[in-house]
């Protein structure tokens, strides 16, 4: 079995022992875009982008919403279909630690209408270490030609140099 497919397996075997409506979350070693899309494409999930499909549009302010909208923008996300929620961190950045750990918390133990995961790079001591819902891949070798497949399947996610400029002071 390649490196590759050993590592879709692993998430695929994770996905298929956890049921049908709770949120999960994917430990990552660190903002890989890409990885998020092929699991997407293995697992047949929803690619869910929250910072570009919400947050954008609160510019300047999107400091200023509340966990609760993500949850509801997750919430109607997953009616229909499960979803990989990637950039749900642009959020979490702006919350306290404590935000942070409960709203993790209470993801996790929500039911959701289907399955709902997050991938968190950067706030992983946020996250309950031994709860049976993180799927823990920060210190799994992820091969580098999953990237290169990844690329293939996605043509490589443009990251919004020009959104930033526009708001540094």
């Amino acid at each position: 079995m390649s490196k590759e497919q050993e590592w879709l397996t692993a998430i695929e075997q994770y996905y298929q022992q956890k049921g049908n409506k709770n949120g999960s979350i994917v430990l990552l070693p660190g903002y890989q875009p890409e990885l998020c899309l092929m699991l997407c494409n293995h697992l047949d999930m929803k690619f869910y982008d929250y910072r570009q499909e919400e947050m954008q549009f609160f510019g300047h302010q999107a400091d200023t919403i509340n966990l609760d909208h993500l949850d509801n923008c997750l919430l109607k996300q997953s009616q229909s279909k499960s979803i990989f929620a990637h950039n749900v961190e642009a959020l979490l950045c702006v919350k306290t630690k404590q935000e942070r750990r409960d709203w993790l918390q209470s993801f996790l133990d929500t039911d959701w209408e289907n399955p709902v995961f997050i991938s968190i790079a950067v706030f992983q001591d946020d996250v309950q270490e031994d709860h049976p819902y993180v799927c823990d891949f920060e210190l799994m070798r992820i091969p580098r030609d999953s990237l290169k497949t990844a690329a293939k399947i996605t043509n490589r996610m443009k990251y919004d140099i020009a959104g930033i400029k526009s708001r540094v002071y």
